[in-house]
């Protein structure tokens, strides 16, 4: 009992008022609402993060698609260009070719020409008598004729060109002409200038 009055004061210090209770209450609701509170902007962040997570999700395959897209575009637009490419060495080749083509014709007709020139000085130098009987007959001057007949045959040689028989015979006078006759029944011949053997 002789510390009675001790815990008595004690309990005293211990009993806490109705008006400290109803504080505490309050405070206590007022730290829970804070804790709501946080809770709820705690999810609202956590719903933000997640919202902008996909919208760069999304916002990221668009723009991959979208690169996609435009390589693609740029694939199809390198393979026209290259077909067009080739279309035009097509037809630079094909050019080239027929320019090649008319070239040669042209080089062709150009050498038919100087052979006819050369032809036609050659036939300006040979008498006249020669030059009627080449027409008539398909040979070039002092070529190669057949089926010549007598008058043409003293022709030629009075004119000074030889005949060279098919046989092997070759004469430039009338009378060697009657002894080949004599010998070959033949009538083709190569004709050759005086000066030549």
């Amino acid at each position: 009992q002789e510390h009675l009055p001790r815990v008595e004061e004690l309990i005293g210090k211990l009993k806490i008022s109705e008006g400290d209770v109803q504080r505490l209450i309050k405070i206590s609701a007022g730290k829970q609402a804070r804790i709501e509170h946080l809770e709820a902007r705690v999810e609202a962040l956590e719903n933000a993060i997640d919202q902008k997570h996909d919208a760069l999700k999304e916002k990221g395959n668009e723009y991959s698609k979208k690169r996609i897209d435009e390589l693609k575009s740029k694939l199809a637009d390198s393979e026209k260009r290259e077909d067009e490419m080739k279309k035009r060495i097509d037809d630079l080749s094909s050019k080239l070719e027929k320019s090649v083509k008319r070239e040669e014709e042209q080089t062709q007709r150009v050498n038919d020409l100087t052979n006819q020139l050369e032809e036609e000085k050659s036939m300006e130098k040979t008498p006249k008598c020669i030059v009627t009987l080449c027409k008539k007959y398909p040979s070039t001057p002092y070529g190669y004729i057949r089926h010549l007949d007598e008058h043409h045959k003293t022709t030629l040689l009075k004119s000074g060109i030889y005949l060279h028989c098919s046989c092997g015979i070759t004469f430039n006078t009338k009378r060697d002409q009657k002894k080949h006759d004599k010998k070959c029944s033949g009538n083709e011949f190569t004709l050759h200038k005086l000066d030549e053997d």
